[in-house]
């Protein structure tokens, strides 16, 4: 039995066999991913993962909340 909170999904933005995905920061710290697919960027916020990971062989792109507690390899919260 899964006991951890799984983590809401705000946005799927891709889904496919081969995914291009560009991000750049704006000035104001948020960060604009854009997908090959879509000719608009997306705003991932501060409290926002990009999460990408390969399901029954597909690549699949996704904008979630992200999840109190969590730790990135520099020591600093994700």
């Amino acid at each position: 039995m899964r006991t951890e909170k799984l983590e809401k999904v705000v946005e799927r933005m891709a889904i496919g066999d081969d995914v291009m995905l560009t991000v750049k920061r704006d000035l104001d710290g948020k960060m604009r991913a854009t997908a090959r697919n879509s000719p608009y960027g997306k705003v991932i916020g501060r409290n926002e993962v990009i999460e990408i990971c390969n399901v029954d062989g597909q690549v699949r792109v996704a904008r979630k909340e992200r999840r109190a507690g969590r730790v990135g390899p520099a020591g600093r919260a994700l």
